[in-house]
This record gives C-alpha cells, structure tokens and sequence, in this order.
C-alpha cells in the first residue's frame, strides 16, 4: 500500500508493456555504470531516492566446457555478477547517507550445484550467493 515502482531494464519497449500505471519507466544496463548512475538520478529527481532495489537482472547462454566462448562468459560475468556491484557503487551512498535502504540480490539454484550447460551461468550466481553482500 502507497509504495511507488521503478522498472528498469534494458528494453524500455518491454518494461512499457508490464508498467502499471504510475509506475516510472527508467532503462539501464547494468554492465553500464553511466547507464545506472542516469536512471538513478532519474529516479531521485523524480521520487528524491529509492528505497529498496531488487536486482533480478541476469543473462544465460548454454554453454559446456568444449564449447567455451569467452565473450559470452564475459557477458554472463559483466552482467549477473559485475552489474551487482556497479549497483552497489550507485546506491550505496544515498543509502549511507540516509541511514537506510534495502537491497535483494535474485540468485539462482544453478548456484548452488551448477546444471548442464551452465558453465558460466552457474558460477556467477553462485559468486552472488557467497558474495557476503547482506
């Protein structure tokens, strides 16, 4: 009751079409630390801050180990595990600031034992689930 949503992602189109009304639209990438840091501010200018953030972001591409492609573990990397902290550059002193604000971090059970063709996928949930971000 009375809580405000911002939906962020890389589609703006996407988010359009599950944004309730008065919901605030704000794309990013959160491999882009330039592109988080502007729909923060979108945000703040528009909410002055945010109070908590769910981070839901995440990429998977099938992979075993005889078919490794480097470009697509960085991808995976810079997004299910990098973005994380490019978020946490981003909020964390708003947060300090005010002395309060929540963050949920959305793991994945393939962090726990890995599935097949999870070869960077697994990892990088797994690194959220023991990051010690708490």
């Amino acid at each position: 009751a009375g809580a405000r949503l911002a939906l962020s992602g890389r589609r703006e189109d996407a988010l359009r079409q599950v944004a309730g009304a008065g919901d605030l639209i704000a794309p990013l990438d959160v491999a882009d630390s330039a592109s988080l840091q502007q729909a923060l501010e979108q945000i703040r200018g528009d909410w002055q801050g945010v109070d908590m953030v769910v981070y839901c972001a995440g990429v998977y591409q099938p992979m075993r180990s005889w078919e490794l492609d480097p470009a697509l573990v960085r991808e995976t990397l810079s997004i299910n595990l990098q973005g994380v902290y490019n978020l946490l550059e981003a909020v964390l002193p708003d947060y300090l600031e005010n002395g309060r604000g929540s963050l949920c971090l959305i793991a994945s059970v393939a962090g726990y034992t890995g599935l097949p063709k999870a070869l960077a996928y697994g990892p990088s949930k797994a690194a959220l689930m023991i990051s010690g971000i708490r």
